[in-house]
């Protein structure tokens, strides 16, 4: 995982890497489910999850957090 945060951060901006539509995020059904039930209750241990599963869980946590209403007049129309 450090080397992977070192290439990104030594990585030159020209690179065809840097682009959002490359991203691929592999977890499947059964570990979503789990993941979503972990972050659900704050018991979770983040060293325990993959890259991608990161990736997922940060995911469900801005949605989760971009749908409270109390946010509604920051809300970005899509």
């Amino acid at each position: 995982m450090v080397s992977g945060l070192m290439k990104g951060i030594c990585r030159l901006p020209t690179d065809d890497d840097d682009k959002i539509a490359n991203v691929s995020i592999a977890v499947s059904t059964e570990r979503q489910a789990a993941i979503a039930t972990a972050i659900g209750s704050w018991h979770f241990c983040a060293h325990d999850f993959s890259d991608d599963e990161l990736l997922l869980a940060a995911m469900v946590m801005f949605k989760h957090a971009l749908s409270m209403p109390q946010l509604e007049r920051w809300r970005i129309p899509a």
